[in-house]
């Protein structure tokens, strides 16, 4: 978020316990696994209590549109992960 980022000087601050939320998100990341399920256990209680994000779409359908040369494309449900996931794609000689 755009207050995150600038260290506070532009956007606007968040509640302390939306702070609190993203802080554990990203301390879980590079702690012990024992560590980690303690963090997660937290932030979940936290997701649990509070409405922090609101999905409005869901399931929605949008084209992907890739070189034809492109392997390992999906070409029925949803490609959505295939943004994601470059390392499963390959391109054809």
């Amino acid at each position: 978020d755009l207050w995150r980022v600038t260290g506070g000087k532009e956007g606007e601050e968040p509640p302390e316990v939306a702070k609190r939320f993203v802080d554990l998100v990203e301390q879980s990341i590079v702690v012990s696994p024992e560590k980690r399920q303690e963090i997660v256990k937290e932030y979940r209680r936290l997701l649990y209590e509070n409405i922090f994000i609101m999905m409005i779409v869901e399931k929605a359908k949008y084209s992907l549109i890739v070189s034809e040369r492109l392997g390992n494309v999906p070409h029925r449900g949803f490609a959505i992960t295939t943004n994601f996931a470059a390392e499963q794609l390959f391109f054809r000689r």
